[in-house]
């Protein structure tokens, strides 16, 4: 083996493993009942029993006409080995007794790599349950839009807010990274 095929092959092989665990981390995380399941103009207490188990209610504050859930995820232990420090919160809005707008905010970890592509799979299943939109049952289509919003994960980390609509879905989502590095992911019709 010469010194050129090494670093061929140890990229390739880096390329399977991050497929694989993102793969399996998918896998998991549209599983379990840690996605955040809210949709747009959902009955909020609806919500609330759904998410009771995997997320822990941090506060609530009043706007105007507005009321401001705030929940933070309970991370288990294999994603705090993965990325110590690796945390998710999220604000929902409601209207009356309706959700009008929500937001997830995700703090990386100290493994960057690890850590954004956690924040891309909690992200990308927020986001699709939040407007209502399925994931395609075709294992290359739902891998190809993974792939497209785990890039607008990336631009946004970098300082490149993003913001993704899609076809027949009145909702939208801004992905942007706040001052403190952290990643804001946001829907709202």
């Amino acid at each position: 083996m010469s010194k050129v095929d090494l670093p061929d092959r140890a990229h390739q092989s880096l390329r399977q493993l991050r497929c694989l665990m993102l793969s399996c981390l998918f896998l998991s995380l549209t599983l379990s009942p840690q996605a955040a399941k809210a949709r747009l103009g959902e009955s909020f207490q609806s919500y609330k029993l759904r998410v009771a188990k995997a997320f822990i209610a941090a506060g609530e504050k009043k706007t105007d006409n507005n009321i401001n859930y705030m929940y933070k995820l309970a991370v288990d232990s294999q994603q705090t080995d993965t990325s110590p420090g690796y945390a998710v919160g999220i604000t929902i809005t409601c209207a009356g007794s309706k959700i009008v707008r929500q937001s997830m905010a995700i703090r990386t970890g100290t493994n960057p790599t690890a850590g954004t592509s956690m924040a891309a799979l909690h992200g990308f299943v927020f986001a699709y349950e939040a407007i209502g939109k399925s994931v395609p049952a075709d294992n290359d289509k739902a891998s190809a839009e993974f792939q497209t919003f785990s890039e607008a994960v990336g631009q946004a980390l970098s300082g490149k807010a993003q913001s993704l609509r899609y076809p027949g879905l009145s909702g939208a989502i801004t992905i942007v990274r706040d001052a403190s590095g952290n990643l804001i992911i946001s829907a709202k019709s």
